[in-house]
């Protein structure tokens, strides 16, 4: 299934769920302005939240009297459930920056009064995200943070972590488990965290000088990213970690040239690992690398995949098609 983009210039998505509904955001043509001091005429653009159904058929997520509609991106969606909760930022009148908020049934309601972004929801409809944090220095960092029942909890107070120190709840699982990235220096990636109630566990890289890039985590806890070299030579490489312990995931053999281009970007509830690799969609069953290459119903004449963004709890593949000239998303769905 494409996910249309009619009268819309670039789409972005970022999850799926059992049902098929998608979530990202369309970029429209907007208007036009004249821009001195040549007074050449430019289009404007506006970032719109959409939800897709599982036909492919994008709505934008409405923003109420209550939400800036003047911004460029008054809201964001990352993640969405099995039940269709959506979570990401709306931007509140009364808010002077965009705040964490979830939407049920196209309802908006916030989660925090201080900016951030709700980055995950389980099945529970428990959220987690981040919030920003002022620091005596005038400067400001992330803090992760879990959101139930309307109450806010500080997991970066709960790991202990420095204040000087940036961390995001990047994921929950349906065990309550959550998985928090974190940034001790700016640009560079520091150890991720697995949290079980007020059990933590530290997932370090294998070397000095790389950090985790967490990106989801399985129920049975195991956690899907990729090693960063934060140091010269630097690089990526896909991973995952079992009980704690770093696993290099394999992958198709380096090209002449020397590149590597392969990346995790997220996992399911039964631990299967999708990504990408040299440009090809792939998965990782049981740590065993797999490349999309079976015949695939539907897809059109002189239409290549790309990586995969997403996969749902049932299967459901969130692939990137390159056309001729374009390219767009679709989703693709195992065949009994």
């Amino acid at each position: 299934t494409e996910l249309k983009q009619a009268a819309f210039v670039k789409s972005d998505v970022f999850a799926i769920n059992n049902t098929g509904q998608v979530i990202g955001r369309l970029t429209k043509a907007t208007g036009y302005q004249i821009v001195p001091p040549t007074f050449r005429l430019e289009t404007t653009y506006s970032v719109f939240a959409t939800v897709w159904s599982a036909a492919g058929a994008p709505t934008e997520v409405p923003i109420p009297s209550s939400q800036r509609k003047s911004a460029q991106s008054s809201q964001g969606v990352f993640d969405i459930n099995n039940s269709g909760v959506v979570v990401g930022f709306s931007w509140p009148t009364n808010a002077p920056t965009p705040v964490p908020s979830k939407w049920v049934n196209n309802k908006v309601t916030t989660l925090d009064t201080r900016h951030g972004s709700a980055r995950s929801v389980n099945d529970a409809g428990v959220i987690v995200g981040e919030v920003e944090a002022l620091l005596p220095t005038g400067d400001s960092r992330y803090r992760a943070t879990l959101w139930r029942n309307g109450q806010a909890t500080d997991l970066h107070a709960l790991l202990g972590l420095p204040d000087t120190t940036a961390s995001v709840a990047v994921a929950i699982n349906n065990r309550d488990q959550v998985l928090v990235t974190t940034t001790p220096v700016y640009g560079e990636y520091g150890p991720c965290y697995v949290i079980t109630g007020s059990s933590v566990q530290t997932l370090a890289a294998s070397a000095a000088g790389q950090g985790c890039d967490g990106q989801g985590l399985s129920d049975a806890g195991v956690v899907a990213g990729n090693v960063w070299n934060n140091t010269a030579p630097y690089g990526i490489s896909p991973a995952r970690w079992v009980n704690g312990s770093l696993q290099r995931l394999p992958t198709l053999p380096v090209p002449p040239d020397g590149s590597l281009d392969s990346r995790v970007t997220s996992i399911n509830k039964d631990g299967v690992i999708v990504g990408s690799d040299q440009g090809k969609p792939v998965r990782w069953v049981n740590g065993v690398e797999q490349v999309l290459s079976t015949p695939i119903t539907g897809l059109l004449s002189g239409t290549a995949l790309g990586g995969i963004v997403d996969i749902s709890d049932n299967g459901k593949l969130l692939v990137v098609f390159y056309g001729s000239r374009t390219s767009s998303y679709g989703v693709l769905a195992p065949q009994p």
